[in-house]
């Protein structure tokens, strides 16, 4: 038998439905739930006279002795009165798939009502007759009808959970790549920062190579980000945190960080933005700030002479939406490309021989982020050789702020990298670091103990437990994947041993849940590598010297 008791290993027919032999009768099992025994009897009479199935039929006339009968017994298909002696057929049909199993169901009613019928479909009937046009044929064909039509959606369900899967599979893998490539990103960019605390006589060359590992690195990182974005968004857990702020002071360092990257290219970068007094917009500072980068730095990369022009619009109206343009006088959209331009990976061009690089991520993804922001990105222009203008759209209902333009000139000049330095500030801080990379372990001592702090190292979680057994720590930073207990449980037993003090977790997964998850397991601060020393620094210090 199958899943349905129906038809085991039969060939179906175009029309789903299994082909008979001659002489050949299968016996077919139903639940038949009516409280007029009149109408028990008709409808066991059709059923006895079609003659195509053998036809066992058990019978009910209350809702709660069809729903005992479903909940101990097995049938293959329902027929269902939406009256029955101690309420209404409704009531069994929300308990199937939930409190009993779901199986083909048909509805057996005097009534002809159309909402009715809607109502019964979208519970999962699959067929809705009226009594009095019944027959032995038209009974028997609904019921084979309604078997096959229940098997064909078990199979979509299937299907779709198979789907589910395979992404849930795919967040997985992604949140082990991200962290998999963060752990030896974060060494890179920590060792960058190391030398950069010692570059003093330092050659030029050397000075320039040490920089140029910092930029791909970076790079490499947004490459990274860009990918757990897109498929954050595809499964729809693409967080946001709108609030209200300074809409030019929160975009100050990005814009700031463009223009250098348009001078070091020798190209001219204007930004024409709406300010009057300090304005506020209520939106994700963070997400905009991610498609103000994407969209400028996708213009300046495909510019190599002239301008690139921002423009930042807030209309005076209520409810409105910022709007920025960004125009480029770079190469253009080809009119073969403009329906593309806008999907994950896509590459106006793939050859081996293409002047720019990159994964093809970030209109996509700046798209799906300004659709979240209740807003969107489209091309407003484009010719092939004299650049393109795009404008991009996010929901706001603040205040207006007139236009001033502020040009910044184009310089060739290249400034070299500053010397870091790491500031004493957690002078006499005792520090416990749980950490399991040697490298990581090398380079958190350096700029910890460079900040003042002593510092213990523990390459294991029960080591870091059994550390603070033997002396008293004024904060600990926890790795989270650790080899035997990881990074949750044992910030979980140092919680649960008394511990008091802060515990930072340091981790390379970087997936939307994973600050929820450290904080709930005791953690006090979250931060994902890789990360800059002197910010990380600054955090620590406000934790173990918290104002007065």
């Amino acid at each position: 038998m199958n899943s349905f008791g129906v038809f085991p290993n039969r060939k179906k027919t175009d029309l789903g439905i299994y082909p008979m032999k001659q002489g050949e009768k299968h016996t077919l099992r139903g639940l038949l739930a009516e409280d007029s025994l009149p109408d028990r009897f008709l409808v066991k009479k059709y059923l006895n006279e079609s003659g195509t199935f053998n036809f066992d039929i058990v019978e009910a006339d209350s809702v709660e002795d069809t729903v005992r009968h479903l909940t101990n017994s097995r049938f293959d298909f329902l027929l269902l009165d939406l009256r029955l002696k101690d309420g209404e057929g409704n009531e069994v049909l929300e308990k199937l798939g939930t409190d009993v199993p779901f199986l083909p169901t048909i509805i057996l009613t005097g009534f002809d009502q159309v909402d009715v019928a809607i109502s019964s479909m979208r519970h999962g009937v699959q067929d809705y007759l009226t009594k009095d046009n019944l027959n032995g044929e038209i009974l028997s064909r609904s019921i084979w009808y309604a078997i096959e039509r229940h098997k064909v959606v078990e199979k979509l369900s299937h299907a779709k959970e198979q789907v589910e899967a395979a992404d849930r599979a795919k967040t997985e893998f992604l949140a082990n790549m991200s962290h998999e490539m963060r752990t030896p990103l974060s060494v890179i960019l920590a060792s960058v920062d190391l030398v950069n605390c010692a570059q003093a006589g330092m050659t030029v060359e050397a000075t320039n190579s040490i920089e140029m590992i910092r930029r791909n690195s970076q790079h490499l990182l947004s490459l990274v980000d860009g990918l757990l974005d897109i498929s954050r968004l595809e499964l729809g857990i693409l967080s946001t945190n709108v609030r209200r702020f300074d809409l030019m002071q929160e975009i100050s360092p990005t814009v700031e960080s463009l223009q250098l990257v348009a001078q070091r290219k020798g190209i001219e970068f204007k930004l024409l933005n709406a300010i009057k007094g300090s304005p506020k917009v209520a939106t994700d500072p963070m997400r905009l700030v991610q498609i103000l980068f994407n969209v400028v730095g996708n213009a300046i990369k495909f510019t190599e002479a002239g301008s690139v022009t921002v423009e930042i619009i807030v209309p005076p109206e209520t409810p409105r939406k910022i709007k920025i343009l960004v125009s480029d006088t770079g190469q253009g959209v080809l009119p073969e490309h403009k329906t593309q331009l806008f999907k994950p990976f896509f590459q106006g061009d793939t050859s081996p021989a293409r002047w720019h690089g990159g994964a093809g991520l970030g209109l996509a993804l700046t798209k799906r982020v300004a659709k979240a922001l209740g807003g969107d990105i489209h091309l407003v222009e484009s010719s092939p050789g004299k650049g393109a203008t795009f404008e991009v759209s996010i929901a706001d209902d603040h205040e207006f702020i007139e236009k001033v333009v502020v040009v910044a000139k184009a310089e060739s000049k290249k400034e070299a990298p500053k010397p870091m330095t790491v500031p004493r500030c957690l002078e006499g801080v005792n520090i416990l670091v749980v950490e399991d990379c040697e490298d990581n372990q090398l380079i958190a001592r350096f700029f910890l103990e460079g900040a003042g702090a002593q510092v213990k190292i523990a390459g294991t979680a029960l080591e870091g437990i059994a550390a603070t057994r033997d002396s008293k720590y004024d904060l600990i930073l926890m790795d989270i994947q650790l080899p035997g207990m990881d990074g949750y449980g044992a910030s979980r037993e140092l919680r649960n041993g008394g511990f008091a003090g802060p515990i930072v977790a340091v981790t390379a997964h970087a997936m939307e849940d994973e600050k929820e998850k450290c904080l709930a397991a005791g953690c006090n601060e979250y931060i994902s590598k890789p990360f800059k020393y002197d910010t990380f620094l600054a955090k620590l210090s406000q934790l173990t010297h918290p104002p007065l």
